[in-house]
């Protein structure tokens, strides 16, 4: 997972997200040091997980959908992604915002 994603994960409130500071040459760094994996991710989204599958001309992309969403704006909510873990991640902050 990326730093941007995890940090958005992290400032919407999803739990087990680490960073660490290390300095080096006098700058500081953060870098990411403990974030979900795909299972702990698709728990987070509980029973609003639907599904997770390949599209694009390759299929070489990932969607998640949560078909029934109360609160997202079309009653529905999809997070897309270069991995699965990403795809999924987003799904959760669709229906986490």
């Amino acid at each position: 997972m990326n730093y941007e994603l995890a940090l958005q994960l992290k400032n919407a409130g999803f739990p087990k997200i680490r960073f660490t500071t290390f300095t080096a040459t006098g700058s500081d760094e953060v870098i990411l040091t403990d974030g979900p994996n795909l299972s702990e991710l698709i728990e987070a989204c509980g029973d609003r997980f639907d599904e997770l599958s390949k599209y694009g001309h390759e299929k070489q992309r990932w969607s998640a959908f949560a078909y029934s969403c109360e609160e997202c704006d079309l009653g529905m909510a999809i997070g897309r992604g270069d991995n699965k873990e990403e795809a999924v991640a987003k799904l959760w902050l669709a229906i986490n915002k």
